[in-house]
């Protein structure tokens, strides 16, 4: 109220609505940033994000590509966007988008997680590959070891056909995860019991 071309200040509230989970609201602060700063890489790259979680691909991704115009050696731009074409059901572009986040940093654990989940789990069997998500889960898992990259080698497990793996690493997993969870400890039992039934996991 005081001075409404505070570029800081929008850019602040637009994170505290995001972290809040009111995205449209966050979109709205984002944007008046760029209004005032059209050249602000990492606005686009929330604004991005913010839209990803709302739902809208399209604009995550038009924002993405934004950011990487002004700054394209950003892996985890590349990393977002190709979540972004993943949600979108365009895995090659995914792919192709892991792919250059990793070639931007060799140590992008985030990254090496969400190529091997989507070789591992994909809908599409044209995209699946268990070998190659099996070695990129165990970099994954190297880089950052966590109950995600846990599950993640579990579902690589399992695509490769590797079963009694597989269980023996969700297991591990359920031991490790708050029993009061109620987010993610029904998610690791479904993956168990898909498992245990000698079923790969298939991402919706």
């Amino acid at each position: 109220k005081q001075n409404p071309s505070l570029e800081r200040a929008y850019e602040a509230r637009g994170h505290a609505w995001h972290k809040k989970g009111r995205f449209h609201k966050a979109i709205a602060d984002y944007t008046k940033v760029l209004e005032m700063n059209p050249d602000h890489t990492g606005v686009y790259h929330n604004r991005g994000s913010a839209w990803g979680k709302a739902g809208n691909y399209d604009q995550a991704i038009a924002d993405f590509n934004k950011a990487l115009e002004l700054s394209p050696n950003e892996a985890s731009l590349y990393d977002n966007r190709g979540s972004a074409w993943r949600k979108k059901g365009d895995y090659g572009r995914a792919i192709e988008d892991y792919i250059r986040a990793l070639d931007v940093d060799p140590d992008f654990a985030i990254t090496y997680n969400n190529l091997a989940w989507l070789l591992a789990t994909c809908p599409n069997p044209r995209y699946r590959n268990g070998i190659k998500a099996l070695k990129l889960a165990q970099k994954a898992l190297n880089l950052t070891p966590d109950a995600s990259t846990l599950d993640t080698l579990a579902a690589a497990y399992a695509e490769a056909g590797k079963f009694k793996d597989a269980v023996r690493v969700m297991e591990r997993i359920l031991s490790m995860v708050d029993t009061g969870d109620t987010e993610y400890q029904p998610i690791y039992r479904k993956h168990l019991e898909s498992y245990k039934a000698n079923t790969p996991w298939r991402a919706k």
